[in-house]
């Protein structure tokens, strides 16, 4: 039978939980079901006798409703066939939600909140602007309006248990969370963790706690509608509900921050929404002496583990209650402090995306004595520091590799790209030829050891991924067999993590295997082509049919050898090309292959003539003479039987060095002819082997 697992409110017990997981297997609200069509459908269009349950225009709005399941129809079988029903995108049990209020202690004291300087709050109060228009919603139980600490704080919110406009908190819960977010600062009562925050409630509980998935989704895409800047979730599960995921994936598009505290229950059970990718996961931080470790500074109700993004003050958290104040502890009550820094960074950056945002927060975050920017599976990033994520500056994203499909960054095989995943969510985007039918080498190296890097691979033009490769920095070269064509790559880490470490991807390929139509493999040239290929320092031509030409038979010119000895020795870049280009009387600075051919004068190899590079072919004695310069080749002493008086005598000794080498065989060198770029390609492949470890 379909398992339905009842989530929770994050509100720590202390003494005994009166409601667990396990206790409330099964636990459904009048057996209904919500369900997602494909496409926009009537409600009496469902194919089973099922009750149609009022449902809001919010949620028919994306093709949402839901249904109750008559006693006389087996539950689990009425859920499997839908699931089968090809007009209906998802199916989710109507799960209930709860929480429990125990381990609450008035105490209404300012100085009873110690939290607020262990994350810097105070120090960095005054240090945003006054911008009032931020709103964080709070999905919860409510809120206590006339609350006076949270006097002008309230925007009027809608109640989705009852469906009426009064969000009125007969739980407490919500009210517990919105004081932490918003309290005023004035003096009196307690401090909010914010100066700017309005709060938007949205009520999805009732008195006891308890809260329905479906009411939960509508009230994502309430906040949605009212242009929130934050949503803060201070409850969770286990089961991941895809109508809820996507729900959040809207709202985060929307550029929305999504807050989520990560559990109760002390270890490393993934929990949701906290673990849905797009939603900072927030764990609970003890009071403690010492210190910061954060194997003692996690409390120890606190879940942690892959997903868990960055921890913040989870015991003895002050707060507004039902007429007045109290004190609790749990991770639904360090997830507000986290929405509240969010809202400082949004007013002070109200261009910054959610993923910046989130960024800001875990770079600011201490994950160690004096250490930032470092993920562990305890506190994530670390606990929050209001006062260093403030002072942050935008991160530098303009270099960085396009994190869209249609403008991904041109690499070739046997190279080895280095980039990073610079914020949360960050992806990069890669395009490569596979010139034949040939096995490629995929790996990625990190020295970041808390990425886990994944590699979705593309076929050109094609909108889902043939091949997924994961954990790409742990698992060595991943093999692949691909066929002739343009592949994309997109690289991201699994877990939406960032690093100020790069990574290097790196593809290999026997790029021997590229098939040139005019260059047949009995070719006595053949291997000195293919040499080049891989040193990506030819690349033939292609055909309108999509086959390849070498032209083996053509003149080379000057300017494809400078390009050829730039790849082959790595040649930097000329760093001041404009000032190399006055050696040259007729090479612009602008022309294709300037940076190539300034790269090879002031590697002593194209030294010009007269002041001119001279465009066009060379001679077979020419050649001879820049081979020796490239690869710095010298006179063995050594006697020779090539003909040197059919040699200008200016290349005579380069010859002779050529057949000292046996780069050359010919006693009768034809010093005239021109050199043609398949005798180029073996010239130089001949010279790459005299001392093959450098080439």
């Amino acid at each position: 039978m379909r398992r339905v697992i009842v989530l929770f409110l994050f509100l720590f017990i202390s003494i005994s939980p009166s409601i667990s997981a396990e206790d409330s297997e099964g636990k459904l609200e009048n057996r209904q079901v919500v369900v997602q069509y494909n496409e926009p459908l009537a409600a009496d269009m469902m194919p089973y006798d099922l009750e149609v349950v009022e449902t809001s225009q919010l949620l028919k709005r994306n093709n949402i409703y839901v249904y109750e399941v008559p006693d006389q129809l087996n539950y689990s079988e009425v859920i499997n066939n839908l699931e089968q029903n090809k007009n209906i995108r998802s199916v989710e049990p109507n799960e209930v939600r709860s929480v429990d209020n125990s381990n609450l202690s008035g105490e209404p004291y300012y100085s009873q909140q110690w939290y607020l300087d262990t994350i810097n709050q105070q120090k960095a109060i005054g240090l945003t602007n006054d911008d009032t228009s931020i709103t964080v919603a709070v999905i919860d139980t409510g809120i206590q309006a006339d609350h006076p600490d949270l006097n002008g704080k309230i925007l009027p919110g809608y109640d989705f248990y009852n469906n009426d406009s009064d969000p009125e908190d007969d739980n407490g819960h919500g009210t517990f969370i919105s004081g932490i977010i918003a309290a005023n600062i004035n003096e009196t009562g307690m401090a909010g963790m914010t100066k700017q925050a309005k709060v938007l409630p949205i009520k999805v509980g009732n008195y006891s706690g308890e809260m329905l998935s479906s009411n939960i989704i509508e009230g994502i895409y309430y906040a949605i509608d009212q242009g929130v800047d934050v949503i803060n979730m201070s409850y969770g599960g286990l089961s991941r509900n895809f109508l809820e995921e996507a729900a959040l994936e809207e709202a985060y598009n929307q550029g929305i921050v999504l807050v989520a505290a990560s559990g109760n229950d002390g270890n490393t059970q993934l929990m949701y929404p906290a673990s849905y990718p797009n939603v900072i996961s927030v764990g609970a931080m003890q009071q403690i002496s010492t210190n910061y470790n954060p194997n003692l500074a996690r409390a120890d109700f606190s879940n942690y583990g892959t997903t868990l993004d960055v921890g913040a003050p989870g015991t003895e958290i002050l707060s507004t209650l039902m007429g007045g104040y109290a004190k609790g502890q749990g991770t639904s009550f360090a997830a507000p402090m986290v929405s509240g820094l969010a809202v400082m960074l949004k007013a002070k950056h109200p261009q910054w995306t959610p993923a910046m945002i989130e960024w800001a927060i875990e770079k600011g975050a201490i994950n160690g004595r004096y250490s930032t920017g470092a993920w562990e599976p305890q506190l994530g990033y670390g606990v929050i520091d209001v006062f260093e994520s403030i002072t942050l500056d935008s991160p530098d994203m303009k270099n960085d590799v396009s994190n869209s499909k249609q403008d991904s960054y041109s690499i070739n095989l046997n190279s080895e790209e280095s980039e990073y995943l610079q914020i949360p969510r960050d992806q990069d985007w890669f395009e490569f030829e596979v010139p034949n039918d040939m096995e490629i080498n995929v790996s990625v190296r990190s020295d970041d050891n808390v990425l886990n890097i994944v590699g979705e691979l593309y076929r050109k033009g094609e909108g889902s991924p043939f091949e997924i490769l994961q954990g790409l920095n742990q698992t060595g070269e991943i093999p692949l067999e691909l066929s002739k064509g343009t592949y994309q790559i997109n690289v991201y880490d699994r877990n939406t993590r960032w690093s100020e470490s790069p990574y290097q991807l790196i593809l290999t390929g026997d790029t021997s295997l590229v098939h040139f139509i005019d260059v047949s493999n009995k070719s006595s040239h053949y291997d000195g082509i293919q040499a080049l290929v891989k040193r990506g320092a030819i690349n033939g031509y292609p055909m309108t049919d999509g086959s390849r030409q070498f032209r083996p038979e053509n003149d080379l010119s000057r300017e494809h050898a400078a390009k050829i000895f730039a790849k082959v020795l790595e040649l930097p870049n000329p760093a001041n090309l404009t000032e190399v280009m006055k050696n040259f009387n007729d090479v612009s600075e602008t022309y294709t292959y300037a940076n190539e051919i300034g790269a090879t004068y002031e590697a002593g190899i194209f030294l010009g003539d007269q002041g001119n590079f001279k465009f066009g072919p060379m001679t077979r004695e020419q050649m001879a003479t820049i081979i020796v310069r490239a690869f710095e080749l010298t006179d063995t002493g050594e006697e020779t039987d090539v003909n040197l008086n059919a040699v200008s005598p200016s290349h005579r000794s380069n010859v002779k060095i050529l057949k000292q080498y046996g780069i050359t065989t010919e006693t009768n060198f034809r010093a005239y002819e021109r050199v043609t770029r398949a005798q180029f390609a073996s010239f130089v492949y001949r010279a790459m082997n005299v001392t093959p470890a450098s080439y």
